[in-house]
């Protein structure tokens, strides 16, 4: 089966600053896939100047991710923000005479906090739902892609096997199981859960193509008759437009919500490990 995002994480030295963009390309009629992923390599000889480094220790350096970067900074903002907010009104109290009222203002700004911190949460919680959902949206659709990549790959053999000349019964019945197999698989998607308009399209276009070069070979067994060999010939053709067609479709995708490379490719990992 062949995956728009399939290829492994290549070690190196970090030139450019970050992570390169996938790049994802149809090649010979298989989809070819290239991410080209860079982490910064670890110099094992350095040292730590100092006893108490934070950032080295025995000589291996600590890397945090982007979301435990974000957290700790959300933190310590907090903590800052309280501590600014509860010296100023300390002082407004004291310059107004009022510090004996300062339990009440505390309270007061407590209760404005906890309705912020809930607004908050809320708000995360919306996005991170958001961002599983758009997760599950590319993974549908890859799974609905490596099966009309087979699909392809079925009709492309048949093609192939009759312009060859003189094909037999018998295995014209083989091609017959195959795309009857391939057509089985291809009606177990439900098309509908395909987010992107252009990739649905084009997923029916290629299971009709399957369903039509099946009746094709059946019905010439049924009547003798011989294949017209230029009508054979573009059943590739047309069946890889369709799987062209999706690629495009989910690297547009991927052009619209860039993380999702990283996303996927670290579930993938996790599948496997």
């Amino acid at each position: 089966m062949v995956a728009v995002v399939q290829e492994g994480r290549k070690n190196g030295t970090k030139q450019d600053g970050g992570p390169k963009v996938a790049e994802i390309k149809a090649c010979g009629g298989r989809l070819c896939s290239t991410i080209d992923m860079y982490f910064p390599a670890l110099d094992q000889s350095a040292k730590p100047r100092q006893a108490a480094s934070f950032w080295w220790i025995t000589g291996v350096k600590f890397q945090f991710s982007e979301s435990m970067k974000v957290a700790t900074a959300w933190v310590l903002w907090g903590f800052l923000s309280l501590g600014v907010l509860g010296w100023g009104l300390w002082v407004v109290l004291d310059l107004a005479g009022s510090l004996k009222d300062a339990p009440a203002w505390v309270q007061a700004i407590g209760s404005i906090g906890a309705i912020l911190a809930a607004v908050l949460i809320a708000q995360r919680t919306t996005i991170k739902q958001r961002q599983e959902k758009l997760i599950e949206g590319y993974e549908y659709m890859q799974k609905a892609f490596e099966i009309a990549a087979y699909g392809n790959e079925v009709i492309a053999a048949a093609g192939r096997y009759i312009l060859e000349g003189a094909p037999t019964e018998l295995m014209l019945k083989y091609h017959i199981s195959l795309l009857e197999l391939a057509l089985e698989d291809l009606k177990g998607v439900d098309h509908s859960r395909l987010v992107e308009p252009p990739v649905a399209a084009a997923f029916l276009s290629l299971r009709r193509n399957v369903n039509l070069t099946r009746s094709a070979i059946q019905l010439r067994l049924e009547t003798t008759e011989g294949f017209d060999a230029k009508q054979v010939a573009a059943w590739e053709p047309h069946s890889l437009d369709e799987i062209k067609k999706m690629t495009g479709g989910m690297i547009r995708y991927l052009d619209m919500h860039p993380w999702l490379t990283d996303e996927v490719y670290a579930r993938q990992q996790t599948r496997m490990s």
